[in-house]
């Protein structure tokens, strides 16, 4: 949060759009760059962790030597129009080179780049190869919030975090949540966001990364956004009225029902309100 108070980061780095869980969080990330007034990078990184792992073979034209390639030996771009769409496979070394290669288009298309920071808290398979990939392209992988059993507290709690937290996805009838505590609802206290950790199950079950997460949250509300930056999540007529779609398909609510019993926002309903510039001050 530092580093991007301070504008010391470069670029938001986003999924490919895979699946539904890569849809999903690639909107996440697109909405997350707004809100800090950064680039994303929009050609982003194949799905690597579990949450987006599909059990799929990749495509046999990924099997190449990254390594030489960052050095200059292989053209960075000619796995272009391989179908890298798909959602990974579980097969690590396929993986591995796949996310390689993209780390090192992301270093030629960002040469300032100093390092790469990654949100992964508990899984260790998708931390191992960020670590590897970013270790190709030469650049270094910081994970501030590994081993945290309560990140998202811990981002409400301390100075210069997240003021409000936004409800993306719910897994029904894990307890039971009170009505205004589930999707598209907005937390703003750690004891609240604690409740619903407990709620599904415990962190490892709301961990963003894992398979069939129970429950995932973005900041609504940060000191690290922009000023008067709020994600915010409208009905589907509202959203039809003064939004720019992306997706979905839900009723008014904007929310939407997944295959694997979460609830989900529609992602084409959360907007990116930001404060004219020139009127703001």
């Amino acid at each position: 949060t530092a580093l991007l108070q301070r504008r010391r980061c470069a670029v938001i780095v986003p999924l490919k759009a895979g699946g539904p869980s890569s849809l999903g969080l690639r909107a996440a990330a697109k909405h997350f760059a707004e809100a800090v007034d950064l680039p994303w990078w929009v050609r982003g990184v194949p799905g690597y962790t579990s949450r987006t792992r599909s059990g799929r073979t990749a495509p046999t034209a990924t099997r190449r030597n990254t390594r030489s390639e960052a050095d200059g030996d292989v053209d960075a771009d000619a796995d272009d129009d391989v179908d890298d769409d798909a959602e990974d496979a579980n097969d690590d070394d396929d993986v591995a080179m796949r996310l390689a290669s993209a780390f090192v288009r992301l270093r030629r298309d960002y040469p300032q780049l100093l390092g790469y920071i990654t949100g992964h808290v508990h899984d260790l398979r998708a931390l191992l190869a960020a670590e590897a990939a970013a270790e190709v392209a030469g650049l270094p992988c910081l994970a501030p919030c590994w081993g945290q059993p309560r990140a998202s507290e811990l981002l409400l709690k301390c100075r210069g975090g997240a003021s409000a937290m936004l409800v993306t996805r719910w897994r029904g009838g894990c307890g039971g949540a009170a009505v205004g505590r589930g999707v598209g609802s907005v937390v703003r206290s750690a004891e609240e966001v604690r409740a619903l950790v407990d709620e599904v199950g415990g962190f490892e079950a709301a961990d963003g990364d894992s398979r069939g997460a129970a429950l995932d949250m973005i900041p609504s509300e940060a000191a690290f956004y922009v000023p008067g930056a709020v994600i915010a999540l409208l009905s589907a007529s509202d959203a039809a009225r003064g939004g720019d779609g992306g997706g979905g398909g839900g009723d008014d609510s904007g929310v939407v029902e997944c295959e694997d019993g979460t609830s989900e926002v529609d992602w084409s309903c959360v907007h990116t309100r930001l404060v004219d510039r020139k009127t703001a001050g």
